[in-house]
């Protein structure tokens, strides 16, 4: 039988959605912050490495990487111009340099997914693996680079977000990953396409997808329970609603003295005269230190 899995051909088609791929991933941080593009903005990766060899994988996921990079951190070039001094195309240089360095690791992702299982079951499993394993190793490799990495997109999604408490971010990343890879099996289940020159059944695919909800219930239903316990204590209530009333007020006269705009006010540290109760909500991560006034 002769072998499909690798058509070794990058053609338009999988150009396209490599750089799909790229602006939803970036689509899903702010500024655009569309948090829910996240869940499912791999796919289209996934999608276009599915029949290539690791070689020409290689090279969509770098693409699809360079495109992310540039168009997420793009305010680096101001950020370099205005505070570290640099000139216009150093800046550009580095923000070019900086992406590409990044965009290996995308380019390893896609590479690693193609000696991925055929088995959609532990294939499920291997590749959200491959994806935290290589946001884990950039965050410490030559010195680290942990920024914008994929669970940082759900900043917003309270319940959530909170079994980083005890997992760290790199379990919002994994689930995550994990979404991408049930949506991007079902897709091929219904499409009747293959994986690897491994076609995959509708019973299959449908299986798979039922993993991605049942690791999100758990984990809102552990965010939710988590949220609860902190909320439910009236004392912390009782002085965080007493003190940003105050702030508010406070806020309101300064906005109408044309001091200082409302918004820009926050619940911080200076603002909590009660050090027992301030220990407590510093611990419970409510409250972070207030940034240094200027006047």
């Amino acid at each position: 039988m002769k072998n499909t899995a690798h058509t070794d051909t990058i053609s338009g088609k999988k150009i396209i959605l490599a750089v799909s791929s790229g602006l939803l991933l970036t689509a899903s941080f702010p500024k655009v912050g569309f948090h829910w593009m996240a869940w499912f903005a791999l796919v289209p990766l996934l999608l276009s490495v599915r029949s290539l060899s690791p070689q020409k994988s290689l090279k969509i996921g770098f693409l699809a990487g360079i495109i992310h990079y540039l168009t997420l951190m793009y305010w680096l070039v101001h950020t370099m111009k205005s505070y570290g001094r640099l000139p216009l195309y150093l800046a550009i240089v580095i923000l070019f340099l900086l992406s590409a360095y990044l965009s290996v690791y995308m380019a390893l992702f896609s590479a690693a997914v193609v000696h991925s299982e055929k088995n959609p079951f532990r294939g499920i499993a291997l590749i959200p693996f491959i994806w935290v394993s290589l946001e884990y190793l950039r965050s410490f490799l030559l010195s680290g680079f942990p920024w914008e990495l994929i669970g940082y997109s759900q900043y917003r999604q309270t319940t959530i977000i909170q079994i980083a408490d005890v997992f760290g971010i790199y379990a919002i990343s994994f689930l995550i990953a994990l979404s991408n890879t049930a949506v991007f099996i079902g897709f091929l289940g219904l499409t009747r396409k293959t994986w690897q020159g491994a076609a995959i059944s509708k019973p299959q695919a449908a299986g798979v997808s039922r993993i991605p909800p049942v690791g999100l219930l758990l984990a809102l239903r552990a965010g939710h329970v988590h949220l609860r316990r902190v909320y439910d204590d009236d004392e912390v209530a009782h002085v965080v609603v007493r003190h940003v009333s105050r702030l508010v007020l406070a806020a309101q006269y300064r906005r109408h003295a044309g001091r200082q705009p409302a918004e820009r006010l926050a619940v911080g540290v200076d603002d909590i005269p009660f050090p027992l109760v301030l220990t407590r909500l510093q611990h419970r991560g409510l409250l972070h230190p207030s940034p240094p006034s200027h006047r």
